[in-house]
């Protein structure tokens, strides 16, 4: 699937073996088919089963789609050209078409910068728009099905490529980087376990960070590639008075085939051979850099909150009462035992709390709770029975493994309260 960003109504999908349309989602919900065909007299096209599809990140009207060539089209599918010619080894005969283009991406950093993968072990890049095309063999001239080729956003000379082999009992692992368009490859994840890889994908915002989807779940670099970890997510184990104790949803092993990182809310989408569809936040491990994954303890700035008299008041409806949340995130180089608390300007201790550390990004919510009262009028809330801070500035400090970090954590003035009874509980 591809949206217009410029109306996000315009999309483009399909199903099996190239059946492609493009859809208004308007009241009208005009449907319009786009798939391109063959010329007169030529054999027919190739389509996979899955057939891949892009849309110009730099001009919108141009959409790019696979069949054994690629396919161009400068006016949102209503006529196409061939971009090229055939780009795999030729078909062979069987249940479903072979010899077919399985992956297609635009460079995000040069318009008419492609690269194609087929499912017979083909690369091939254009640097000129399709007018000629370099084959970029990978893996020692394995044909091994191309899962993924995706062109760098940061390096116009980098692309990373994943390869497939379960369907030739081949169940390795198959991530590859290339630093000059493709000329020379270096294998990638080789502690990745043996699983095959549906996806590989670079995060916009860190060129260090990769995400890699497997057969059995999802993983991260934050070298490059030089290392992987699982990231399944992580659940809350603390019972601590001011600690949100809700278990936090853990990414399940299930097949991994599709990533995006929606770059502006930094949410990584992922998709499941399950059809499920699972968002982690990943704006914190987008700020992974060396320096800080090298330090014992490093505490990131929390974000800002609007301040609300509503806080632990039930109000006059049957729903839980409002509370706040912020996260206090930090990463640790080994675990223990990590000591929170937030203070005044002055110094003084407002909360305290512990949290059993892990070795790397950990996550603290804390609900904005007060020992005691901040000023002579403030009440606690009706329905928690808790003080929470005011507008003002405060200091978070973490504690761990002899280390100390401090971060500033600001309540900003929320909007006057309505002049109302408050409506106390029995």
């Amino acid at each position: 699937v591809q949206v217009d960003p410029r109306d996000n109504r315009t999309t483009y999908t399909g199903f099996q073996f190239g059946n492609m349309f493009r859809l208004d989602r308007t009241g009208a919900g005009r449907s319009t088919r786009i798939t391109p065909r063959h010329e007169l007299g030529e054999r027919p096209l190739r389509f996979n089963w899955q057939t891949p599809i892009w849309l110009s990140q730099h001009v919108p009207d141009v959409l790019y789609l696979g069949s054994n060539k690629v396919h161009r089209s400068l006016d949102q599918g209503a006529t196409w050209e061939a971009f090229s010619d055939d780009l795999t080894h030729g078909g062979r005969p069987g249940d479903v078409p072979y010899g077919t283009l399985t992956s297609i991406h635009e460079s995000p950093l040069e318009f008419g910068l492609v690269a194609a993968g087929s499912d017979d072990g083909n690369l091939w890049v254009t640097e000129d728009g399709g007018r000629t095309w370099q084959e970029r063999r990978v893996g020692a001239g394995t044909e091994l099905w191309v899962s993924r080729v995706e062109l760098s956003g940061h390096d116009r000379n980098r692309i990373l490529v994943a390869l497939n082999g379960y369907r030739w009992d081949h169940f390795d692992s198959y991530v590859y980087l290339s630093e000059d368009l493709g000329r020379t490859w270096q294998r990638i994840g080789t502690d990745l376990p043996a699983e095959p890889v549906n996806v590989a994908k670079e995060d916009p915002a860190n060129p260090d960070i990769l995400y890699v989807g497997t057969d059995a779940g999802l993983y991260i670099s934050l070298d490059r590639g030089q290392s992987f970890h699982g990231f399944r997510g992580q659940a809350a184990d603390t019972e601590d008075p001011g600690l949100d104790h809700s278990a936090s949803a853990m990414m399940p092993n299930a097949p991994v085939h599709d990533l995006v990182v929606q770059a502006r809310d930094k949410d990584l989408v992922v998709g499941t051979h399950g059809r499920s569809i699972w968002i982690a936040d990943v704006a914190h491990v987008q700020q992974l850099t060396a320096d800080v994954l090298a330090s014992d303890l490093h505490v990131f700035n929390p974000d800002t909150t609007t301040h609300r008299e509503s806080w632990g008041d039930l109000g006059y409806t049957w729903s839980d009462p409002p509370e706040p949340e912020v996260d206090i995130v930090f990463v640790a180089a080994r675990a223990g035992e990590a000591r929170v608390r937030v203070l005044d300007e002055e110094d003084e201790r407002l909360w305290e709390g512990s949290h059993t550390a892990r070795a790397g990004l950990n996550y603290v919510t804390y609900t904005l709770v007060s020992d005691r009262a901040l000023t002579e009028e403030q009440e606690p809330g009706d329905a928690t029975d808790a003080f929470y801070l005011v507008p003002g500035e405060y200091v978070v400090e973490v504690r761990l493994n002899g280390a100390t970090e401090r971060v500033p954590l600001v309540v900003n003035a929320g909007p006057p309260p309505r002049s109302r009874a408050r409506k106390k509980t029995p």
